[in-house]
């Protein structure tokens, strides 16, 4: 099967790392309406027989989910044959279904090459199986134990629900590879919160943020910092060391409890998409917080607390 997307017409094919694959992993569920149980079992027994995944059958009433377990998956086992099959009993799988059109699936697919890493997630759209791959250098962070990776840490796991994920897997080789870097997709593989850039820029000390990512999704909380002006005579003094229109625009916006903009920016600097944070619930709370909730996304580099919501451009 050749996956392709009349959308990506003009976009470069990308080649597949031609080093060994030192390890893989693969997460998720596949769920949909029970036919013959049987022919699910045995189906699902072919797939663990590939040994490139490691799957659980479950029913509730008449649905069926296929959880791919979060295990590691040797490279040597990881071979264009095996990759193949693999592909053909999920497609089987979704055909023999009463109703493939109604399966669901998201994939998280990390394969990790000596001169590359190759990141896939298997949609089902009506019915059929749609591959969306991208190709990237490989980075510090793929060099760790697969049981401690942060890029495809378990969405079960963030969620705390069985089904909280819906995923079947799958490596893509021989199948042709889709650029991809829109919606869903790019959130599910977006960048760990941890490995985010942090940048206060003008609001330094005065304001304080942590990130966490949950599901393709950003939360970044804001707080007090060590320098938050608690009284005018603060913010008086304060302006002293503010020089720039910027800075004191800045300082001003914490002081009277305005709002801001959170920014998720690329590697260049071009702004990817912004969201408001009013700050007003900072002013009489010292404990207070305010929350903004930002999309991921597959080129996201760092975030920044900035005065305007800025001109996002298309990356």
């Amino acid at each position: 099967m050749n996956s392709s997307d009349p959308g990506s017409k003009d976009k470069p094919e990308q080649a597949l790392p031609s080093g060994a694959v030192l390890h893989a992993q693969f997460n998720g569920i596949l769920e949909g309406f029970a036919g013959d149980w049987s022919t699910l079992e045995d189906t699902v027994a072919r797939i663990n027989a590939t040994k490139i995944a490691e799957v659980d059958l479950e029913r509730d009433g008449g649905r069926f989910s296929l959880l791919f377990e979060n295990t590691p998956i040797p490279g040597e086992l990881v071979t264009p044959e095996a990759q193949q099959q693999l592909l053909e009993l999920l497609a089987t799988l979704i055909a023999a279904t009463p109703a493939p059109e109604a399966v669901e699936s998201t994939v998280a697919c990390k394969v990790v090459h000596e001169d590359g890493v190759v990141e896939t997630i298997l949609a089902v759209e009506g019915g059929e199986l749609r591959p969306l791959s991208r190709i990237r250098d490989r980075q510090t962070h793929d060099a760790l134990p697969l049981e401690q990776s942060k890029q495809f840490a378990s969405p079960l796991q963030q969620l705390g629900a069985r089904k909280g994920a819906l995923v079947a897997l799958l490596l893509l080789v021989g199948f042709g590879l889709m650029a991809w870097q829109s919606g869903y997709v790019g959130k599910i593989l977006s960048r760990p919160a941890d490995e985010l850039v942090n940048d206060l820029g003008h609001f330094e000390r005065l304001l304080e943020v942590t990130i966490v990512k949950a599901w393709g999704e950003y939360q970044v909380t804001i707080t007090r910092g060590p320098s938050y002006p608690e009284s005018p005579a603060d913010a008086d003094r304060l302006r002293v060391d503010r020089k720039a229109t910027s800075e004191l625009a800045a300082l001003d916006i914490v002081a009277k409890g305005d709002h801001l903009y959170v920014q998720l920016l690329n590697d260049t600097g071009k702004i990817i998409e912004s969201a408001k944070a009013e700050l007003r619930p900072l002013l009489d709370d010292k404990e207070g917080q305010v929350i903004v909730r930002i999309n991921g996304h597959i080129n996201g580099h760092a975030l920044r607390l900035a005065l305007d919501r800025g001109k996002a451009g298309k990356d």
